[in-house]
């Protein structure tokens, strides 16, 4: 059997063909330096571009993260257009912080909205339009919002903090449909004297199967593996600001993946930053769950 033109070892051929329930025990069962050739084949990284992410911003934002002094925490939060309550509800409960000092833990935050656009929001731009100039807190990216562009609309976010907001320390990640206890979240980065500053701090899934039919479905040719590695929950995760060019960089060199929270584990894996202790600390604290 062959992978992009790798012929597989037995071991690896039968990981990547077999779909029987002990596929984890199986994985277990290899030589770390079996793993490490999996993961390789797997999440391949080929020396050119190979899928582009061109950038265009309807509503720009790029005052956003134009203060002083920066700002510790990025909070940014993926958004639908449509979504006007929930963006509403997050201003006026926890995302209230990003509005004012917090003295207990002496940080700064700033908050921003990622939109893409609907195929009809002729009358809903408009509304948009006043929304971000009220609260100056949106970026709109010309791309269409779909489930297949959820990776494509994170890639377009990391380069929009990077040309705007290449001064906040780290960014926390967030849905629209998650409560965050952001003073929880930054008491944790502040006060833990093991934090490697080139680390991914979430909530780790362990080796889900990967879906080839349904909402969630990726193609064989998208992720020639019959489960995911571990990785990062999309609700909620925070990344150094250090991480970002560097998760750029490889993004345009890996195949596209359209489940979002698996494409940055494809990254985590060759970049080598995720921080597995955040998921105890995270159960302790209690400070994400779903509105």
């Amino acid at each position: 059997m062959t992978f992009n033109g790798k012929i597989l070892p037995n071991d690896e051929r039968k990981v990547l063909e077999t779909n029987h329930p002990n596929i984890t025990q199986t994985m277990r069962s290899l030589t770390k330096s079996r793993l490490e050739s999996i993961k390789k084949i797997y999440f391949q990284s080929w020396n050119e571009v190979i899928t582009r992410y061109e950038t265009q911003f309807l509503i720009d934002g790029g005052d956003i993260c134009k203060v002083s002094p920066p700002p510790f925490i990025l909070i940014f939060v993926l958004s639908l257009p449509i979504n006007i309550k929930e963006r509403q509800t997050i201003r006026h409960t926890w995302g209230s912080v990003a509005m004012q000092s917090n003295d207990n833990f002496n940080i700064s935050a700033k908050m921003v909205f990622m939109l893409g656009r609907m195929r009809d929001e002729t009358k809903l731009m408009t509304s948009l339009e006043e929304e971000s100039a009220q609260f100056k807190d949106i970026v709109q990216i010309d791309f269409i919002e779909s489930r297949y562009n959820l990776t494509r609309k994170m890639m377009h976010g990391l380069r929009w903090i990077k040309t705007y907001c290449g001064n906040v320390k780290y960014i926390l990640k967030a849905d629209d449909d998650t409560f965050i206890n952001v003073a929880r979240f930054s008491w944790y980065m502040l006060t833990r004297s093991d934090i490697n500053q080139q680390t991914i701090h979430g909530f780790m899934i362990n080796a889900p199967p990967v879906s080839r039919q349904g909402k969630y479905a990726v193609k064989y040719e998208e992720l020639p593996s019959s489960h995911y590695p571990r990785y990062v929950s999309g609700t909620t995760y925070i990344l150094p600001n250090n991480v970002i060019s560097d998760m750029i960089h490889l993004a345009e060199k890996l195949p596209y993946c359209p489940v979002d929270d698996a494409f940055i584990t494809v990254m985590v894996y060759h970049i080598h930053y995720y921080s597995p202790k955040f998921h105890s600390i995270l159960n302790q604290m209690k400070s994400v769950r779903k509105i």
